[in-house]
């Protein structure tokens, strides 16, 4: 079983053992997972792909919608340490009836793609190791193939901006689940593309809790409101610094073989 394979068995045993009421960090493991197995299906470009995405996506999206509910109200969470007030107990509590509201759409979509999914990974799996056991091309070079295209792309990504930012940690995400699926890929590389992912992820997290808390307090809140656009600026140079030093240090070339793609040029 390859690297791909397997991750498609995880997704399916995550989504079996997905409770009735999960918890953050089940619902984070499987956003995460079926981010992953799309991403790297997208970017090996093998096999009837079309039927299994069509099954994943809501899953991954119904999971996103609970785990961004999560996300926010841990970043609100810690605003109350400096203390709380009406605005922010009323915050809190609009955001945990959101996740109530994305907890039960993600058990239906469960519910309603999980048949469906089980049966779509087992005959992808069943196609990966027919196509290799016919010595047809294996997943690990259409992976370096993605991993070069993906990197191409990055090395050659226009100047970053707010507005680019989050399209950016997209296409970082990809890359480094693609290089994942190969034990000899560079783990310095891996470890800048993480830090990317996190600095930007933390950025975008907080510009969304206050488009959030904007809808939720109108004109209301101004001063918790100032809390937060100025946590989402801090977050936002951070995410910039640490993109730009990433694309200074590995990317400065675009990469002319699988090797240069997982290696990077330093």
């Amino acid at each position: 079983m390859n690297n791909l394979q397997a991750s498609l068995e995880k997704l399916k045993q995550l989504l079996n053992d997905l409770p009735e009421d999960p918890d953050v960090e089940e619902v984070h493991r499987l956003r995460t997972q079926a981010r992953r197995v799309e991403s790297l299906l997208k970017a090996t470009e093998i096999g009837p792909r079309k039927r299994l995405l069509h099954a994943i996506t809501p899953i991954r999206k119904a999971a996103g919608a609970v785990r961004d509910a999560d996300v926010f109200i841990a970043c609100a969470a810690t605003l109350a340490e400096e203390g709380r007030d009406d605005s922010l107990t009323r915050l809190l509590e609009r955001l945990n009836e959101m996740r109530l509201k994305h907890v039960r759409k993600l058990l239906a979509e469960v519910e309603e793609q999980r048949k469906e999914l089980r049966k779509r990974i087992k005959r992808y799996s069943a196609w990966i190791e027919q196509h290799e056991a016919e010595g047809e091309t294996p997943v690990e070079a259409h992976a370096a193939a993605g991993a070069r295209q993906l990197t191409k792309e990055l090395a050659h990504w226009p100047p970053l901006t707010p507005e680019n930012l989050h399209t950016f940690r997209i296409r970082v995400k990809a890359l480094r689940y693609v290089l994942q699926l190969d034990e000899a890929s560079n783990r310095r590389l891996i470890r800048a593309l993480g830090r990317v992912k996190d600095a930007i992820g933390e950025w975008h997290d907080w510009q969304e809790l206050s488009a959030t808390a904007e809808r939720i307090l109108g004109k209301s809140g101004v001063t918790l409101r100032q809390r937060i656009d100025a946590e989402t600026a801090d977050a936002q140079k951070h995410a910039l610094t640490t993109a730009q030093t990433m694309r200074k240090r590995y990317l400065r070339h675009t990469p002319t073989s699988a090797r240069q793609a997982e290696v990077a040029v330093l």
